[in-house]
């Protein structure tokens, strides 16, 4: 049976520098496969400078935007959204066997708006869940707990991913863990105190959950 150890192996994996299955120039999505399900999975951010043009470099005024069918949503993540969106759902309701929808850090935002709107053209998902997950909004519960999790890392210092942004919601609650060893090997992340949003942070926790 899927689950969410094999959802962090697929945003781990990502990370690796292979071609994405989907994209542009900003946005990654990748398609894997593991237990009999088909695994969309988001790429998230490479580094800090992308989280300062997400959080500081946009005008208030234009941060969110108001979706006929999902609510308000992060306005950035939705344009990285909806410039795959079509293409992936078509190539979805052509594949056999369940699927799976999943990502981190900038990239769980993303896979959680895709997931919903997914949902508005039929695709049905077995697991949507997703790793130190900032707030993308409500989405007009279209995804709720009863589809997965959205993790987030409590050790010390806490991942502050999932606090923001503050002008935004998000669809369920959060599902704390504690990674049982930080893992701190990008110096990137670690220099700008974001070691406990690591992706190794999470796949960490991940297996102390479903060993």
């Amino acid at each position: 049976m899927l689950t969410d150890l094999d959802l962090v192996q697929a945003c781990a994996a990502s990370y690796g520098g292979s071609a994405p299955t989907w994209g542009t120039d900003v946005t990654h999505v990748y398609l894997s496969q593991a237990k009999g399900c088909n695994i969309v999975c988001f790429e998230g951010t490479k580094d800090i400078q992308e989280w300062l043009i997400d959080f500081e470099a946009v005008p208030a005024d234009a941060r969110g935007f108001d979706h006929e069918s999902l609510g308000f949503v992060h306005l950035g993540w939705w344009t990285d959204v909806s410039s795959v969106a079509d293409e992936i759902i078509a190539a979805l309701k052509t594949m056999q066997g369940p699927l799976a929808c999943t990502g981190h850090s900038k990239g769980a935002g993303e896979a959680l708006i895709f997931a919903a709107y997914a949902k508005t053209f039929g695709i049905t998902w077995q697991r949507v869940s997703t790793f130190g997950t900032p707030h993308p909004g409500a989405l007009n519960s279209l995804v709720t707990s009863a589809d997965g999790c959205d993790y987030w890392n409590c050790d010390i210092p806490h991942d502050w991913v999932p606090t923001v942004p503050f002008y935004l919601s998000r669809p369920r609650p959060l599902t704390v863990v504690n990674a049982p060893l930080p893992q701190y090997n990008n110096p990137d992340w670690s220099a700008a105190k974001m070691e406990s949003h690591h992706i190794q942070n999470y796949e960490a926790a991940m297996g102390l959950l479903f060993p």
